[in-house]
């Protein structure tokens, strides 16, 4: 018996020691890395990680969800260390947890989500890679990250069995501050600007324009309007708005497939004839193209003009003078008759 309990004590010594030496490894393995770890005797069941969405100012946040993926990783010797192709299972998404959403009323640009660690799947101690990457998406104007993370499990022995002592995510072949994926929005603005000319126009007359931008679905589009206040339009949902003479509008956030129609309202009637500049095609009062280029300006300019009737007493005047005469030799005409009938 009591040779048996030395045996117990032997053992139990010798499983801590391993622990000792393998938290050590941990310890010095990972300066500079992202680390995650419990208490001591606690252990870590999960991995945070952020997801950034940079955009322009005053670019509203894209409507779509981002997917990631974690799969075993292979086996490696790196730096004395030997590192175990990851388990199945020991690393994983809860359901919901490998998307991260956004959308236009999103204030911020920053979220994050986590990876869950199962210390179940592991049958003997040691350092366990997986691989987490970024599904790539087609969402007009987004570039996805391309990068992958080599999330490392350091599985130790426990008072109780094995445990999870602590992970590491880094990015390969370099080591980020913050573990996490970032995606570019690339978005180019729209102005829409009223110009008003013509001796015979009212320069404080506002014209109404009716603004249609189609892209993706449930995209929104930060407005600027002419006063500075901000505004919001809603793909495939026409807005009217009224411009005055060098007034205009600023909508942001068109990527490179969005579509824009600008209608001005007919103003014919009260003498106005209406150009167009800066558009990709101009139809009447329509003007419609793409901000696929960089940003993009279309200008009204609404111009009443009439030709004033000036020198026209000069014109008349030798017809009136010519009337003049034959009036007055008319008068002396008929004095001489009658002076010769008396």
């Amino acid at each position: 018996m009591r040779e048996r309990m030395v045996t117990m004590k032997k053992n139990m010594m010798i499983q801590r020691l391993a622990a000792a030496l393998l938290t050590g490894v941990m310890a010095v393995s990972v300066m500079g890395m992202n680390v995650f770890a419990a208490e001591e005797g606690a252990a870590v069941t999960s991995v945070e990680f952020s997801k950034t969405v940079e955009a322009e100012e005053n670019t509203l946040m894209p409507n779509t969800a981002f997917t990631f993926s974690v799969v075993p990783g292979a086996a490696a010797t790196e730096d004395g260390k030997v590192i175990y192709a990851g388990i199945a299972g020991g690393a994983y998404f809860a359901a919901g947890a490998e998307t991260v959403t956004f959308a236009p009323e999103d204030a911020v640009n920053e979220k994050s989500t986590q990876i869950s660690l199962d210390d179940t799947k592991f049958t003997t101690p040691g350092i366990y890679r997986y691989v987490v990457t970024e599904t790539a998406g087609a969402y007009d104007g987004i570039t996805y990250d391309t990068k992958s993370y080599n999330l490392d499990v350091y599985v130790v022995n426990g008072t109780d069995g094995l445990m999870i002592q602590g992970a590491t995510l880094n990015a390969q072949g370099a080591i980020d501050k913050t573990p996490g994926f970032t995606n570019i929005y690339a978005t180019n603005d729209l102005t829409v600007k009223k110009v008003i000319t013509g001796n015979q126009a009212d320069m404080t007359k506002e014209f109404a324009f009716t603004i249609t931008i189609n892209g993706a679905d449930g995209e929104q589009y930060k407005v600027k309007n002419s006063d500075g206040t901000f505004t919001t339009i809603t793909s495939g949902t026409p807005v009217t708005i009224e411009l005055g003479n060098n007034e205009e509008v600023k909508i942001y956030g068109l990527s490179a497939n969005d579509t824009y129609t600008v209608v001005e309202e007919d103003c014919s009637d009260d003498g106005y004839t209406t150009t167009i500049e800066g558009a990709d095609t101009k139809d009447g009062l329509t003007a419609a193209g793409k901000v696929d280029t960089g940003d993009d300006a279309v200008t009204y300019t609404n111009t009443k003009e009439v030709t004033t009737p000036t020198g026209i007493m000069m014109d008349m005047a030798p017809y009136m003078l010519m009337v003049l005469a034959a009036a007055v030799m008319a008068v002396v005409f008929l004095r001489r008759k009658n002076t010769q009938e008396d």
